[in-house]
């Protein structure tokens, strides 16, 4: 699986408040805990009036990809947000390694 495509698979898994099937997508060390864990995700993205949807997803050289994305939470905050997610190799598989926000959402 190529980056652009793990990263596409694990918005849309959040888009549908799935964080088990996002956390496939992220590198083994980090699935589970701090900004990835399971129950926190799936309140955070369960609680979207508009679910995340990712809106563009391109390479920005080998091991990254920038994301645009939309969603509105329950409470009426409307976001437009932008990431920079670095990637990283395991078994062949490109994962997501981290997730850069580069705006307030």
């Amino acid at each position: 699986m190529d980056g652009v495509a793990a990263v596409r698979a694990f918005y849309d898994a959040l888009g549908q408040a799935d964080a088990a099937r996002a956390n496939t997508y992220v590198i083994p060390e980090k699935r589970g805990s701090g900004a990835y864990d399971i129950a926190s995700m799936n309140r955070f993205y369960g609680n979207m009036s508009v679910p995340v949807r990712l809106l563009a997803a391109e390479p920005i050289g080998r091991n990254a990809v920038r994301v645009r994305y939309h969603y509105v939470y329950v409470n009426g905050r409307n976001c437009d947000g932008a990431a920079e997610v670095a990637l990283a190799e395991r078994d062949g598989l490109a994962l997501i390694e981290r997730i850069r926000a580069l705006n307030d959402c």
